[in-house]
């Protein structure tokens, strides 16, 4: 559940320890998950700005 937190707008990185702590989670998981969707959404953002991924049409 982190990982689609992190995509939210305002929420985004800085919501998702409140949601882990909230839902109890073990942090090591809670932080293996949140840096996962910080690492893709880096990646989609870097493919985007090098042209290598259009994300709008």
């Amino acid at each position: 559940m982190l990982i689609p937190i992190i995509w939210i707008p305002g929420i985004a990185l800085y919501g998702a320890p409140v949601v882990a702590w909230l839902f109890q989670y073990p942090r090591r998981i809670s932080i293996l998950c949140m840096t996962a969707g910080w690492v893709i959404a880096v990646i989609v953002v870097m493919a985007a700005a090098l042209g290598l991924v259009r994300l709008a049409l």
